[in-house]
């Protein structure tokens, strides 16, 4: 079991800082928060050329730092995959098995993948697409080997139907795999994040935090967990309040603003229809 407070050097000794004592004291949830002391996105460069973890993670140690650990959010790609070791080392299994038959078995999810050859050999794949031109508008693009190095930083493969078993396992409609418990830990907000980057498009929020691989925001009272990125060609945004047990996941295969002003409505939405019922 890993224990949220233990430091990741008692689990993965290859885990290094440029500081021998911070080393020592950077903790799994300083890993899992972007809060190790390392810079923003160091290293992220090493995983979009394909070198593996086992290449990465030793070279960390060479990255000057720029805080004490849990101080400083500054978000993480390489770092962050370095909890796929640790799981390694404490179940020697390897971590894509581990996703197989920890999650996508238990849950139904019967076509998600975490490899390049998943995605490929999937009868019904929607391709990425880039905008060219005007005369031409988005134009399909191959899919990259980008990240399936990395996979818990943007190598899971997922159809719209598992990404909605997964949103029931994150409201907690699966205490048998996950505890509710377990994750309030993991919402549980660790860092905060202040600029309006993230929050800029919800009326009225001036700033957001972030728990264990989790955005986490106050929107007038109802708690708001979420992540989305732009990796391959796909655009990708999940979110949901825990406490209501509603949530919405977008993916678009191509770079789009449009999940930042729906996700946003969809929750409002949510949120004054309930405010109305209980005035009445």
């Amino acid at each position: 079991m890993v224990n949220w407070d233990r430091p990741v050097f008692d689990y993965l000794e290859e885990f290094k800082l440029n500081d021998p004592e911070q080393t020592g004291r950077v903790q799994i949830k300083h890993l899992l928060s972007h809060t190790s002391g390392l810079p923003r996105h160091a290293y992220t460069n090493l995983v979009e050329d394909g070198l593996s973890l086992d290449r990465i993670i030793p070279r960390l140690e060479r990255v000057p730092l720029i805080s004490k650990e849990g101080t400083q959010l500054a978000y993480q790609n390489a770092a962050y995959s370095a909890i796929e070791k640790v799981l390694e080392c404490q179940t020697g299994i390897d971590f894509n098995t581990l996703m197989d038959e920890k999650l996508f078995r238990p849950l139904g999810m019967n076509h998600s993948s975490v490899s390049y050859d998943g995605i490929m050999n999937s009868d019904n794949v929607a391709m990425p697409h880039v905008y060219h031109s005007r005369a031409r508008g988005y134009v399909p693009v191959s899919i990259s080997r980008k990240y399936y190095n990395a996979v818990s930083s943007g190598g899971i493969n997922a159809s719209a139907s598992d990404m909605g078993k997964w949103l029931l396992l994150l409201t907690g409609n699966h205490p048998d795999l996950i505890s509710k418990e377990t994750l309030e830990d993991i919402y549980m907000p660790l860092a905060a994040l202040n600029n309006r980057r993230f929050s800029r498009h919800w009326d009225g929020v001036n700033r957001s935090h972030y728990g264990m691989g989790w955005r986490v925001l106050d929107n007038h009272g109802q708690r708001i967990v979420y992540h989305g990125g732009y990796v391959n060609g796909y655009r990708s945004e999940i979110a949901f309040a825990p406490d209501d047990g509603i949530g919405i996941y977008i993916v678009i295969n191509a770079g789009s603003s449009y999940p930042l002003t729906v996700i946003p409505g969809f929750f409002n939405y949510f949120r004054t229809t309930s405010l109305n019922v209980n005035l009445e």
